[in-house]
């Protein structure tokens, strides 16, 4: 299956399941009509109407948005919702207080389809063994909300309870975690089939996962340098950015010195990497093939952009600085390195909104006037008004919240 995009950072709570027992219970959609119709990419939203509110706790960070449900990972477990009328349709995992967790990922397996939640905590010593942190493995049945199976692996540190814990993608059974904290990292690889590590690389954080054209792919870890001079005192610390192959976690490449990098899969074989120069704290913005290391397409220089993927098969990189009006944004292709608009090519009368999402071929966010949808391979604007700049969006609803930052999130059904 395609990777699931990196997660995001929350503090949440694991679960405490048996061992892992197979769901393979096969589903059909109830008969009538479809409660929500399917707009792929939707081209505005039904704002106006009552929309369904998700649990309180939902962020864009801690959710995962599939068919007609959401799918929240917050203190105390995994919920499934329903984006019809706001139920809970179930609930996996028990309270593990003090976990770190992360946003969940959709999984196919030949059993059926899963949700899988994952989070770092903490196990007592026993029998005269030291306290030790865990990762925990939890799997939600799609479509029943019902636990399908749950498992730990141990790691052989204590990470403190603020430590940074992340998945960074799932492909086919294999699941990539990593953790750190102010002395530790590990980059964590597990057979979720076979419930067993496949390899670890203690010493590196991991930054994401980029998947390949027909599977495999890499994982992209970020390397402190030998030099302790790389580690200046309050200053950003130097790092070697490093591909591992996914199945066996071997050396592919490795490249440049960086000061805490983020990348963005994009695409097949592709990232986006954005970092600030040590020396000069020059902000750096690369396409990179993430298979053999080349840098396609160099946009350092300029403001620090928000870089998305929609998914399929344009990146959109926008400034989105609302409180100094740089709203200058651009595109690429990501296989060929091609920048196919900026927003100096369009008229001054078309405002470049901020951008709230990218999916599917369409932009979608907020200008002065109002929300705003463009086309991400043109920039064109639309004509219609979506009357919604939503943060997070499938092919049924879209969810924004009052103050556009990704909470108190509600979700308004797609039209067009």
């Amino acid at each position: 299956m395609a990777a699931v995009a990196a997660a995001t950072l929350l503090a949440t709570a694991c679960t405490g399941e048996d061992r892992p027992k197979d769901d393979a219970t096969r589903y059909t959609l109830p008969p009538g009509p479809l409660p929500l119709v399917r707009h792929d990419p939707p081209l505005a939203f039904h704002a106006t109407d009552r929309p369904v509110r998700l649990p309180a706790d939902a962020r864009t960070g801690t959710t995962l948005l599939h068919g007609w449900y959401a799918y929240v990972a917050g203190p105390g477990s995994l919920r499934m919702v329903s984006l019809v009328d706001g139920h809970p349709v179930g609930t996996a995992g028990a309270d593990r207080p003090g976990a770190v967790g992360t946003t969940p990922a959709f999984v196919t397996f030949i059993t059926g389809n899963v949700v899988l939640e994952t989070c770092l905590a903490r196990a007592a010593g026993q029998d005269g063994s030291r306290a030790h942190s865990v990762v925990e493995f939890t799997a939600m049945n799609s479509l029943t909300g019902r636990t399908s199976w749950s498992f730990t692996v141990d790691l052989p540190e204590l990470y403190d309870p603020d430590a940074s814990f992340t998945l960074l993608g799932v492909h086919d059974d294999t699941a990539v975690v990593t953790a750190s904290d102010a002395e530790h990292s590990v980059v964590l690889a597990v057979n979720l089939w076979n419930r067993v590590p496949l390899w670890s690389h203690s010493g590196a954080t991991g930054a994401a996962y980029v998947g390949g054209p027909t599977g495999g792919g890499q994982v992209i870890v970020l390397e402190p340098t030998d030099d302790p001079a790389d580690d200046p005192a309050g200053g950003p610390r130097r790092r070697t950015l490093t591909a591992l192959g996914l199945e066996r976690g071997q050396l592919l490449w490795s490249s440049g010195d960086f000061s805490d990098a983020k990348v963005t899969p994009a695409g097949p074989d592709r990232m986006i990497v954005q970092s600030r120069s040590p020396g000069s704290g020059r902000n750096i913005g690369l396409l990179v093939n993430a298979a053999t290391g080349w840098q396609e397409y160099d946009f350092s220089g300029g403001p620090a952009y928000t870089c998305r993927y929609d998914e399929l098969k344009t990146v959109v990189c926008g400034a989105g600085a609302e409180t100094t009006g740089d709203t200058s944004a651009f595109a690429l292709d990501p296989v060929t390195g091609k920048v196919l608009w900026t927003s100096q090519d369009k008229a001054p009368r078309e405002p470049m909104p901020v951008i709230t999402a990218v999916w599917h071929g369409r932009i979608y966010g907020r200008t002065a006037n109002g929300a705003a949808t463009l086309d991400a391979a043109t920039g064109s604007r639309s004509l219609q008004d979506p009357h919604l700049a939503p943060v997070l969006l499938n092919e049924f609803v879209g969810l924004s919240g009052p103050g556009g930052d990704g909470s108190e999130l509600a979700a308004y059904v797609t039209v067009g």
